[in-house]
């Protein structure tokens, strides 16, 4: 238990990655987070990981590597495995963290964890492409009392950014780690699954408001969390969860099939919008956002949900 409140916790940041050359970013905004973490774990998803000079440098980045081919959820359960850190902090190669991140989210942790065993920590995020201007998200932060699973699907928006609790944001007590690791079978929804089976166990989960993760957007098959063709796995991962019919019936809708709509099979996207219908019980604005994105071109959605989000904002100062 991490739960001290005159002693910041040691903090361990995990970073899966296949060697993308975003990661010398991602590593150097841990490194430079105002409270400073003990070590970063660095786990190559290869054999034989060609690592940048500048990060052999760092006396303080860790290098570990699988087998090859494991998936990120291997790779960050194996980073926590390893883990020297009191807390542990997950970050995605392609995104990066604002400087407050760890200490805004340690403070909330130890805060938790003085009537609680285990703890999860979340965070908001701004999904930018350029590195500075875009969309905050999620667009209601996580109230603490919601079932997670009809937070996270049940469809409260039209246009929805469909972003919450990616990995990027998570923080931990190390302990919780060994009790529920991540399901290093999983290839896509790991993030979720994890979080799920943590919270269905009884571990508080709270969201700080703040956007304190800078999310990359990735064009279109370059994302592992929509593989092209993964509409088949993202259905099966959704019957195997535990979650209300509700959030079962908008996660095929809105995820699944929306993916597969995305790609162009729309065979396959109206096939999924029917088992939504058949096996959960979808609502009208999850239907509403599935004949959207199923019927209308991308470029036309992109450019409704940047001037909903606009108008919803209101003026900034």
């Amino acid at each position: 238990m991490v739960n001290d409140p005159r002693k910041a916790p040691t903090v361990t940041v995990v970073i899966p990655t296949t060697g993308r050359p975003s990661l010398v970013r991602a590593v150097r905004s841990a490194l430079a987070q105002d409270l400073a973490p003990l070590e970063v774990v660095v786990v190559y998803d290869r054999l034989v990981p060609e690592v940048p000079a500048a990060l052999l440098a760092e006396v303080r980045v860790r290098v570990q590597h699988s087998a090859g081919g494991a998936g990120a959820a291997a790779a960050r359960q194996l980073g926590a495995d390893a883990a020297a850190g009191e807390v542990v902090a997950f970050l995605d190669d392609d995104d990066e963290w604002r400087p407050d991140k760890l200490r805004l989210q340690v403070v909330e942790l130890q805060r938790l964890q003085a009537t609680s065993r285990h703890a999860i920590v979340s965070c908001r995020a701004l999904l930018t492409r350029d590195g500075t201007s875009g969309s905050v998200e999620p667009a209601r932060p996580y109230d603490g009392a919601t079932d997670v699973a009809d937070y996270l699907f049940v469809r409260h928006r039209l246009l929805d950014g469909g972003f919450g609790l990616a990995s990027s944001t998570l923080v931990c007590d190390t302990a919780l780690l060994r009790e529920v690791p991540w399901d290093g079978r999983l290839r896509l929804h790991e993030d979720w699954d994890w979080v799920l089976r943590a919270t269905q166990a009884g571990v508080p989960l709270r969201m700080l408001p703040e956007p304190l993760l800078i999310y990359r957007l990735q064009p279109l098959g370059s994302a592992g969390s929509r593989p092209a063709g993964g509409w088949t796995a993202s259905a099966a991962w959704a019957r195997s969860a535990s979650m209300s019919a509700a959030a079962l019936g908008d996660f095929l809708l809105c995820v699944s099939a929306v993916n597969a709509a995305a790609y162009g099979d729309r065979r396959a996207a109206f096939a999924l919008a029917r088992a939504a219908a058949r096996e959960g019980r979808p609502s009208a604005r999850a239907w509403g956002a599935f004949l959207i994105q199923a019927l209308l071109p991308a470029r036309w959605v992109s450019t409704a949900a940047r001037l909903a989000r606009s108008a919803l904002s209101g003026p900034r100062s």
